[in-house]
């Protein structure tokens, strides 16, 4: 295999084989992967390519696609049979990560328990990461970054925000379980889901706060108040960038 003269230029569209789905032209069998693809999550899938499976197939790079665009382009596939015309359900794919994604799932695993990261892949990470990512889009102002645009500077509160989500996750049925402990008429139990709840309470709050000032760069008209064309009782309008402040300040008193 030649050494590629570009890396992570296109998207690669991976898949997991479904138990069932085997190789070749037998009866229950595939000798066919196809691959749909859509902008619409929901509908819309048309064929993009057809590759030939041996049973060991579990990618596909899609020349026409750069990488950056992978928010806004979902794949499917359906094996199907050449010989007996058989054709499988559709299944989900998920789409290769960037350089960036990569060294942030590496930090989230550096930073999650391995009692959490050791059974998880990084598709499911990478979850947490997205999360992450519109917990910081969704607080006002809103924003519409994706990983290829995210500021430096916003990206620490992404990876604390799926640091919060990969946590909440994959604890939450830990903290639903007490323990109990008896011993000659002694007992003890201990309530683990009070003390998650504090303890998330206090991380939600210094999150929120940092949130409120970091996204204060992103109001419309920038952090400064403006200047007031007209005195209000004169028929002037107040500043859109004034409203945001104001929009902000109501929100970090919440």
């Amino acid at each position: 295999m030649a050494v590629p003269a570009q890396l992570f230029k296109n998207l690669t569209v991976n898949w997991a084989i479904p138990p069932g789905i085997a190789g070749g032209t037998g009866p229950g069998q595939y000798d066919q992967v196809n691959i749909y693809r859509s902008s619409s999550e929901a509908q819309n899938y048309t064929l993009l390519a057809s590759i030939p499976f041996t049973g060991v197939e579990t990618y596909y790079v899609d020349t026409s696609k750069n990488i950056t665009a992978k928010g806004g382009i979902f794949y499917m596939v359906v094996w199907s049979n050449s010989v007996t015309g058989a054709v499988s359900n559709s299944y989900l794919t998920y789409k290769s990560l960037s350089p960036r994604e990569q060294r942030i799932i590496l930090q989230l695993r550096d930073s999650l328990s391995r009692f959490i990261t050791n059974r998880l892949a990084d598709e499911e990470i990478r979850q947490y990461l997205d999360q992450g990512l519109q917990s910081v889009n969704i607080y006002s102002p809103t924003t519409g970054f994706d990983i290829f645009t995210l500021p430096p500077s916003l990206e620490p509160l992404v990876i604390l925000g799926a640091l919060i989500m990969g946590v909440s996750h994959n604890m939450l049925g830990i903290g639903f379980t007490d323990i109990s402990y008896s011993d000659q008429g002694f007992q003890l139990t201990a309530n683990r889901m009070d003390k998650m709840a504090t303890t998330f309470d206090k991380i939600l709050g210094q999150y929120n706060n940092l949130l409120s000032i970091a996204k204060l760069d992103y109001a419309e008209g920038g952090t400064g108040v403006g200047t007031v064309m007209l005195p209000i009782g004169m028929g002037g309008n107040l500043n859109r960038g004034i409203m945001n402040v104001f929009d902000l300040l109501s929100a970090v008193g919440r």
